[in-house]
């Protein structure tokens, strides 16, 4: 089997779980590492006996390579990407894939030309939960979907790239994991959104805690809240459809079947299961199938679904999120 020679540029957290993924493949071979913290990219490239480069656009015009991987803040993403094309390589961007609609856009027109696999880095979508999810709605066993809400917390430091220049804001970072699982539900495209949030801690984010509203055409509407000002450590999900309702909370997927009167046992017993919860599926690596899944794009010469028109179509939701927050008012998503 011929193997996929591989660079990674970053050297932080992300790329540490990409690269445990790739050093499980036995059809990948981890050929350079760059990163302009020489602790941490020497510390990796030792690891997997790999080149080090402090400066990612060496490492793509030195290196013999076949595919890149982008762990870096978003704002550094489009002229990564864009020098990776030219070179002819294959891409997974970090999600968002790059820091605004015309950066997008021009990354789109390059790849007109170079016909290479782009993966933008929407993981979410294959963690076994989120698969489990999209059978049981597939199925109709929840009947027609209205409402969904969906939230993830996390604790940021002073030191993150949230905090810095090259960041997008909350919306575009975070709340787009939740916009984009929820086109890959095939919920179609909302047509208006509403943004609300605040600022928790005295940082230089605004907002670091928010929710928007997306609206879609069948009168469901999706709830998505974020926030970088509180630990925890998993995505949660309810859906409420016509026949049954949905909880996902740690990894765990229940399924809740109508029912036009609870009696008392039954909701006891309800609530008792679901807070006996172990949240053993947090300890997994929440990449290992995003990896493969754009290893096996390129191997196979198949596109992804998570490619460089579908990272537009979510980052003009979430853009029009930013919007509406600022404007206080609903806007319109084309």
């Amino acid at each position: 089997m011929k193997k996929l020679r591989l660079g990674m540029i970053g050297a932080g957290k992300m790329a540490s779980w990409h690269l445990k993924s790739y050093g499980k493949m036995p059809n990948v071979e981890i050929m350079a590492i760059a990163s302009p913290s020489p602790d941490k990219g020497l510390k990796l490239a030792k690891k997997y006996k790999a080149k080090h480069f402090t400066n990612g656009f060496d490492l793509i015009k030195d290196s013999d390579i076949d595919v890149i991987d982008i762990c870096v803040p978003t704002g550094l993403h489009k002229d990564f990407i864009i020098a990776a094309l030219n070179k002819g390589l294959h891409v997974y961007s970090e999600k968002p894939m790059a820091a605004s609609i015309k950066e997008i856009e021009e990354i789109i027109e390059v790849n007109k030309r170079a016909k290479k696999i782009i993966f933008n880095g929407f993981n979410y979508r294959f963690l076994p939960e989120f698969c489990r999810i999209r059978s049981i709605i597939n199925s109709g066993e929840l009947g027609d979907i209205r409402y969904i809400k969906m939230a993830r917390v996390t604790k940021e430091n002073p030191a993150s790239y949230m905090l810095r220049p090259y960041s997008c804001g909350l919306f575009n970072e975070f709340h787009c994991h939740f916009v984009d699982l929820v086109s890959s539900f095939g919920f179609g495209n909302p047509k208006k959104v509403f943004a609300s949030g605040t600022t928790v801690h005295d940082w230089k984010i605004n907002p670091d805690t928010a929710s928007m509203t997306l609206y879609y055409p069948n009168n469901m509407i999706t709830e998505i809240t974020a926030s970088i000002a509180s630990p925890g450590l998993a995505p949660e999900v309810l859906m409420i459809g016509t026949k049954g309702s949905l909880r996902l909370s740690y990894g765990r997927v229940r399924v809740v079947k109508k029912r036009d009167i609870w009696a008392l046992p039954s909701s006891v017993m309800l609530m008792f299961k679901e807070s006996m919860i172990i949240p053993f599926r947090v300890l997994r690596n929440p990449f290992k199938r995003s990896c493969e899944h754009f290893i096996n794009c390129v191997m196979t010469g198949t596109g992804s679904e998570c490619d460089e028109a579908a990272a537009l179509k979510t980052f003009k939701i979430t853009d029009a999120a930013v919007k509406s927050y600022f404007e206080n008012k609903p806007v319109a998503i084309d």
